[in-house]
């Protein structure tokens, strides 16, 4: 897999990293706080672009479609930042603990690789593990 956490490289195989990432979606998308958080960002930002673009309509006259092409692409690219930064902690506990499940030894604070760790300590952040 390209991109991604870190901890995506770590699994064994790229299967066991698609299955994780296929578990991980199926289980945000069923929760309540996942369309409280796109929902809210959707309608905040849509009706604070279109007061500001009605204040701007008479300094720069714009077509509709623009004014329609700038609202959903702020909205849209700002949906995917909000729920990237919103989610992120999340998903990588979520595949540090797959990857423990797994037998590949990882601190669930750091991200760090302590196979062949035997202190019980991370050596990166000083968390137990």
């Amino acid at each position: 897999m390209r991109g991604g956490p870190s901890e995506l490289k770590r699994f064994p195989e790229k299967k066991d990293a698609k299955e994780a990432v296929q578990v991980w979606w199926k289980q945000q998308v069923r929760t309540v706080s996942f369309w409280v958080v796109l929902i809210s960002y959707v309608a905040f930002v849509t009706l604070v672009l279109r007061g500001f673009l009605e204040l701007v309509r008479g300094w720069i006259p714009l077509p509709p479609a623009v004014h329609g092409g700038i609202i959903g692409g702020i909205t849209g690219g700002g949906a995917v930042a909000i729920l990237q930064w919103y989610w992120r902690h999340r998903f990588r506990y979520f595949l540090r603990e797959r990857l423990n499940e797994m037998g590949v030894m990882t601190c669930m604070k750091c991200g760090y690789d302590l196979t062949g760790n035997e202190s019980g300590v991370c050596p990166e952040c000083g968390s137990p593990s």
